[in-house]
């Protein structure tokens, strides 16, 4: 209960000595005393607090992880941030857009390349899930600088993101630099694109992705029936597409 007080400092005194007399914490009550930890700014001893959890077997969370990997890059404590990036994933948690932005900064100083080869698209799609549509395209952007090519989930991810964001411009671009490169589309990113036609009330144009889906023998979803449904009947026309 003291921990839902103002009294933050007092709290986290009251869990010192929990945490001395080797007494069990609850998940809960752990996550809200690394909360007061950042309201105070004591940032070694939110990982110290981090590091007792672990020792006494709590189950620890994805926002928990996130949390203290973003501690560690306020600490600059690149290779722990690295490395409890690594540890969430093996745990089958998913990182958060914060923390793969701590993880990237680190890579990136230490000029691994290999590793921002493979952290830049995980966190392409964990931004584009979050619905943080700037800080996706802004991602992508740094991955076209350092000339590391896009995979197609990875494009998909985002041009999902923008159609869902009603940025048609973006979505439209995204969708040409996939074709540019060669890479085929999926479902995703075809059914999202033919919401951004019939948005623009393109319907002709959602129509013929749809063909082309089913040229490239790529599957529809309900989604893009529903959608290319609904671009026939404005158009005024039916088309005998084969599934």
């Amino acid at each position: 209960a003291n921990l839902r007080t103002d009294n933050a400092q007092a709290a986290l005194d009251l869990v010192d000595r929990v945490m001395r007399r080797q007494m069990a914490l609850s998940l809960p009550i752990c996550s809200a005393a690394m909360s007061a930890c950042s309201d105070l700014k004591q940032w070694d001893r939110k990982l110290h607090l981090f590091d007792h959890m672990q020792t006494a077997r709590v189950a620890v969370d994805s926002k928990i992880y996130c949390d203290a990997i973003q501690t560690c890059g306020i600490l600059q404590q690149d290779e722990r941030a690295l490395q409890l990036l690594n540890q969430m994933r093996s745990e089958d948690l998913e990182p958060n857009n914060a923390a793969y932005t701590v993880a990237i900064h680190a890579c990136t100083e230490r000029g691994d390349s290999r590793k921002l080869e493979q952290l830049y698209p995980d966190a392409v799609v964990a931004c584009a899930r979050a619905g943080d549509v700037n800080q996706t395209l802004g991602l992508l952007d740094d991955m076209n600088a350092q000339r590391l090519i896009p995979s197609v989930c990875t494009y998909s991810a985002a041009i999902v993101a923008c159609e869902a964001s009603l940025l048609p411009g973006p979505a439209e671009q995204l969708f040409s630099r996939l074709r540019t490169q060669r890479l085929q589309p999926d479902t995703d990113a075809y059914t999202a694109m033919m919401k951004v036609r019939s948005s623009l009330q393109q319907w002709g144009d959602a129509m013929e992705l749809m063909t082309e889906m089913l040229t490239n023998s790529v599957e529809p979803n309900e989604g893009t029936f529903s959608t290319a449904l609904t671009a026939c009947a404005a158009a005024g026309t039916s088309s005998d597409w084969e599934t």
